[in-house]
């Protein structure tokens, strides 16, 4: 199993670059969202320009 170490980490931090166990609904229409690791919450936050708004709206099921 020595060969999953190095590449295992590299995916986690591609897809998870927080580090968190949280997912993320980055987008909702129709009342409807994915949940998402980190990773598509930095791209969304990285398109923003400058001055925009983002509304955080629940954090639901939190768990420290």
């Amino acid at each position: 199993m020595e060969w999953i170490g190095p590449s295992y980490q590299l995916q986690k931090a591609i897809v998870n670059p927080l580090g968190c166990g949280s997912y993320f609904v980055t987008e909702a229409s129709g009342g409807y969202g994915t949940a998402e690791r980190s990773r598509d919450l930095m791209l969304m936050v990285g398109k923003l320009e400058t001055g925009a708004k983002l509304y955080i709206g629940a954090i639901l099921g939190y768990h420290d």
